[in-house]
């Protein structure tokens, strides 16, 4: 599939149509985007189990924006196991790693599509000199 349909509260029906690899940058920015609300949301939640006993309603508070994944994190940091800078560093290897696996794909497509190209150019020439040689063919049968 070469085109995808993503969410624009821009355009009038509130989606757009976009290239494959236009949406999966779209989806990385939105994801670095997140990262950055996550860790914010990981480093106050720490700041507050620091002061002591956090309640269900800090937990809300200070968590709110943050996505699902940190929400679960947070309780390695209520516990002391884990903290907002560990959380943004594995986080950031992650998006690295698929930024990576990314621009692979973008090359391996580039490739497959130039390797298309020439075969189908392959098959014309090849289809090309098959007419020659049968017209060669009818021309010596009819000496």
């Amino acid at each position: 599939m070469i085109f995808k349909t993503i969410d624009d509260n821009d355009s009038l029906s509130g989606q757009r149509i976009v290239s494959k690899f236009t949406a999966r940058k779209i989806a990385q920015e939105e994801a670095t985007k997140q990262l950055e609300i996550d860790i914010q949301c990981l480093r106050n939640y720490e700041a507050e189990c620091q002061k002591g006993s956090v309640s269900t309603k800090t937990f809300s508070n200070t968590m709110k924006d943050a996505s699902v994944e940190a929400q679960k994190y947070a309780s390695n940091i209520k516990e002391g196991t884990g903290s907002a800078q560990t959380f943004a560093t594995n986080q950031r290897t992650i998006q690295a790693s698929m930024s990576e696996t990314s621009i692979v794909s973008k090359v391996a497509a580039t490739d497959l599509s130039i390797f298309k190209a020439v075969l189908n150019s392959l098959i014309f020439f090849a289809v090309i000199e098959g007419i020659q040689l049968l017209m060669k063919g009818i021309d010596k049968l009819d000496l």
